[in-house]
């Protein structure tokens, strides 16, 4: 079910005694838009602890209390998408369940198992589940990735906010570095060109050639630092890899020699290096232990 900006009725049990009310937002119109599920409270109980918990006729929560034939369940702040997933699992509904699904819901659906203690619900789909992300490696970190921390382990964000920064900011340093070479010639006694004659103009030709290409990317003027920068590390991996320098006929009506002036095989070597390395955790001990924890339910 995707959302749609009008109120949406789903039925997981047709003789249902609960109506769940969930609210989001509509992207598009802004507006607060509330979907009814409708469910067995028993098989809600059943599901999840949480869930039990707050429909507990002992219990202190005001769903609790509510023993009206129309019986009604207000839920805040869960995505509608991910908690369907859930209900039909808990409803026994896999006909309707995906094969597949991305990151962005995968990470609604840890908010859910989380939140309400699921976690041993959704393990049978796990894995096939995940299985398409498993080649991501460097997608997952960018600024438009985002989850509610109340939902994460405490520290989680912030050291996987550091990896991310950690390893755009060693991909930013190589390029800054071999820029600041060409940029130094011929003032420091050496040149970068590997010709053997007009070395110090053909620095000059390949900084110019860099300039321009870093202002394709917005990396110019520079520096430009880790937290500025919005895309993923392999999207700027491959934004690195794809700049380009003289045009090959430019090098030869210039004179022999300088075949292997352009910056591009030198940066392109330094960032796919960086690239191919053991990408830093954002994992703590701390972490560690909270999933080993959610692994045994």
């Amino acid at each position: 079910m995707e959302p749609t900006g009008e109120p949406t009725t789903v039925y997981l049990d047709p003789s249902g005694d609960l109506r769940l009310l969930v609210e989001y937002e509509d992207k598009q119109t802004l507006i607060t838009v509330t979907n009814t599920f409708v469910v067995s409270s028993q098989v809600m109980c059943l599901a999840s602890p949480v869930w039990r918990a707050m429909l507990d006729p002992n219990g202190h929560f005001m769903e609790a209390q509510d023993t009206s034939k129309d019986r009604k369940a207000r839920l805040l702040g869960d995505d509608p998408n991910a908690l369907l997933l859930v209900l039909r699992i808990a409803h026994l509904d896999f006909k309707n369940l995906p094969s597949k699904l991305d990151d962005q819901e995968v990470w609604h659906l840890a908010d859910l198992c989380d939140k309400y203690d699921i976690v041993k619900l959704v393990r049978p789909w796990i894995t096939k589940w995940m299985q398409p992300m498993g080649s991501k490696s460097g997608e997952l970190l960018h600024k438009e990735r985002t989850v509610s921390e109340d939902f994460l382990p405490p520290g989680l964000q912030e050291s996987i906010i550091a990896a991310r920064h950690q390893r755009i900011a060693t991909l930013l340093d190589a390029c800054y570095k071999l820029l600041a070479r060409y940029e130094s010639s011929p003032s420091d006694g050496t040149y970068v060109c590997c010709g053997r004659r007009g070395e110090a103009e053909c620095d000059s030709m390949v900084l110019g050639c860099f300039i321009k290409e870093l202002k394709k990317i917005k990396l110019w003027p520079g520096p430009v630092g880790p937290c500025t920068f919005d895309s993923s590390v392999k999207t700027l991996a491959a934004s690195f890899n794809e700049l380009t320098c003289f045009p090959d006929q430019e090098v030869r009506s210039y004179g022999r020699g300088h075949y292997d002036c352009a910056f591009t095989s030198s940066l392109q070597k330094e960032v796919n290096y960086i690239a191919d390395a053991k990408e830093p955790s954002g994992v703590l001990d701390s972490h560690r232990e909270h999933m080993e924890e959610q692994s045994k339910k």
